[in-house]
């Protein structure tokens, strides 16, 4: 008699989550607006821009923690400022 026994997949072809994005509003409207310009130069990384982006966690800016990184004002500024 053969014993069944449960297939399991290796530790390698298990399916990998992608990791959280938590965003603030600010850093979210920047990124969107970068991800409409730069869909005429280069569309497949616009969409995979704007599709990391519906998948964020919005949160007030002033929510955030400190250890988060964020775009920096000056980075923010320039593509604001290229609307």
């Amino acid at each position: 008699m053969i014993s069944a026994r449960r297939q399991t997949a290796p530790s390698n072809q298990k399916k990998l989550r992608k990791p959280a994005i938590v965003l603030t509003k600010t850093d979210h409207k920047r990124l969107l607006l970068l991800a409409e310009r730069f869909a005429e130069q280069n569309a497949g990384l616009a969409d995979f821009l704007l599709s990391e982006l519906e998948r964020a966690r919005i949160v007030e800016d002033e929510r955030i923690a400190t250890d988060v990184v964020r775009l920096p004002p000056k980075c923010g500024k320039d593509i604001e400022a290229s609307a």
